[in-house]
């Protein structure tokens, strides 16, 4: 739902902030004010061609911001996580906004990252329907339709059954046509097995890489560290004044002035301790020789094998343990393709039947669509005649689409059904049907698709339904049937409207008004939330009369007490 529009330099608007109602808003003001414009607002976040009125001559540029909040909804959920628009999380908001320039340039963006227009236009219709003559034609796709048909009726357990059946039909179908040209298959196969049989012989084992690593270092340096070892053993015991030999000389010394110095007695065990460590440290040196000895043809062995090691990540372009896991993936894909290859038969006789069940699932589907067809037709005539269109018909035309009684691989199975769903609109017997989107009035078009949305009920996620005109050519009892179906509406979706009607601006949750002001010599249009003292100036204003007149304002306070009762 939207919580927050902000515009600036939006035609004669300097600037506006527009909180909205979670419920029902709507937009009241004299006429000029501007009221439209916020509607067109809504159109410029919605991605619509610009129009030369939203530019003003005191900026280059025009900028509409919106806030959406995210519903609980995990299908909706799933494709913004997909986009990169919200995260995973219970409390979510999508931040969107789009600037125009007067020479042409746009720019969009998605959560503070540029976007492009065609992404936007693709997420605000996940977010608002706007119903005038334009919106409503692309509101009203045959997706749309179908799925308000579905939603009536109340079809969801079998449409279920419909899409999973569609869905195993097409994979099975691919496998299918894949064993039907084995030669595809054996070309992968002889492909799989060449690599399979490369990475086999190479004995790969886990962490073979790393140890050889360190085994080739230490190779590597092996002569050096003979060397060291060498220069230290010959320090410690060789040579002519080895270490141990110092420390014995020392110590015999050390016994023989002990004699004259009893203090220096003390010394004599630690020099036993340095020749113990000595004579120790020499034992470890002389092991680790006999271990480092250099052994080229070990050295080469290693290098070879890192050297193989290399050539394969570099052939398959991945690292060491991706060759493992390629490896046991490539086995388990080469037994699921000789399996293919064996069960073609099989194969066939799963799609027939998957087939069957499919035609089935949409034969009864395409049965029940038409029986909720024909009450939603009645129902929706019957609401749609409440608003002020007294001899209007509403029908909804399912057309089934022929399915063959057995499959072959030119059948097309759809995962919503084979059927074709239109509403069609009349305004009277006289006339020829005609597609709702192609009604000629935008007055009608809102008119009909607010007495669907009342009848049909919640869709799958609340959004922002704007309501354009609905209003027009209505009076007396159809007009508060028209407030009675936005209350409705407004129960699930969040509604605006702008009205020129103090009753629909009555019943209304939440009443915002429109004021055209001079600042600084310029005229400028401001966006004010009503308190319920304003809210009952605005509708005596609406009414014609004086705020001054008691029957006036006790005729405004009366219908807002009214409506306030019935919410």
């Amino acid at each position: 739902m939207l919580r927050e529009l902000r515009i600036h330099h939006f035609g004669p608007f300097e600037s506006a902030e527009w909180n909205l109602h979670p419920a029902w808003t709507v937009l009241t003001g004299e006429t000029g004010t501007g009221k439209s414009l916020l509607i067109e607002a809504l159109q410029c976040i919605a991605g619509e061609r610009a129009q030369a009125r939203w530019f003003s001559s005191q900026s280059p540029w025009t900028e509409v911001e919106a806030v959406w909040e995210v519903p609980r909804h995990p299908q909706l959920r799933r494709v913004l996580e997909g986009l990169g628009l919200v995260e995973e999380g219970d409390d979510a908001t999508l931040v969107v906004r789009r600037r125009i320039y007067t020479d042409g340039r746009q720019q969009v963006w998605l959560q503070s990252r540029r976007s492009t227009l065609k992404n936007l236009q693709a997420v605000m219709r996940l977010f608002l329907d706007i119903c005038d003559q334009w919106g409503i034609a692309r509101m009203l796709s045959s997706d749309v339709q179908r799925a308000w048909l579905d939603i009536y009726g109340q079809h969801d357990d079998l449409l279920k059954r419909v899409h999973r059946l569609a869905r195993q039909i097409r994979l099975h179908a691919k496998a299918l046509r894949a064993a039907e040209s084995p030669e595809t298959i054996r070309q992968r196969l002889t492909g799989m097995r060449q690599e399979w049989q490369e990475l086999t012989a190479a004995d790969l084992k886990p962490g073979e890489d790393a140890e050889l690593e360190c085994q080739f270092q230490f190779l590597s340096r092996s002569l050096q560290i003979q060397e060291a070892i060498e220069a230290l053993v010959q320090d410690l015991q060789e040579g002519d004044r080895p270490f141990l030999q110092r420390v014995r000389h020392w110590q015999k010394t050390l016994e023989d002035l002990a004699q004259w110095d009893s203090n220096l007695t003390g010394y004599v065990p630690t020099l036993d301790e340095w020749r113990a460590t000595a004579q120790a440290l020499v034992f470890d040196l002389v092991r680790l020789r006999d271990r480092v000895q250099w052994d080229p043809a070990e050295w080469q062995r290693v290098e070879s094998r890192l050297g193989f090691l290399e050539h394969l990540k570099r052939k398959y372009r991945m690292d060491y343990m991706g060759l493992l896991t390629y490896r046991d993936r490539l086995t388990q894909e080469i037994d699921r393709l000789e399996r293919q290859l064996s069960q073609k038969d099989e194969l066939r006789a799963e799609v027939e039947r998957l087939y069957q069940a499919y035609r089935e699932a949409a034969v009864e589907l395409h049965h029940r669509r038409v029986r909720a067809a024909q009450r939603l037709s009645e129902v929706a005539t019957e609401q749609v005649r409440r608003l002020a269109l007294s001899d209007a018909e509403l029908r909804v035309e399912v057309t089934e689409v022929h399915l063959p009684e057995m499959w072959s691989p030119d059948v097309t199975v759809h995962e919503t059904g084979p059927d074709r769903v239109v509403f069609q609109f009349r305004s009277h017997g006289g006339l020829p049907w005609l597609p709702l989107v192609q009604v000629a009035s935008g007055g009608e078009l809102a008119r009909a698709v607010l007495a669907l949305k009342t009848v049909v009920g919640r869709t799958a996620w609340p959004r922002t339904v704007v309501f354009d005109e609905v209003e027009m050519g209505v009076g007396g009892e159809a007009l508060e049937a028209v407030g009675q179906m936005l209350r409705a509406v407004a129960a699930f979706d969040q509604v605006v409207t702008v009205t020129h009607w103090p009753q629909l601006a009555a019943m209304a949750d939440d009443h915002w008004q429109v004021l055209k002001e001079t600042q600084a010599g310029k005229t400028v249009l401001t966006l004010r939330a009503l308190t319920p003292a304003e809210r009952v100036q605005e509708i005596v204003r609406m009414l014609g009369g004086q705020a001054v007149a008691p029957t006036v304002r006790a005729h405004a306070e009366a219908l807002l007490e009214r409506f306030r009762k019935i919410s």
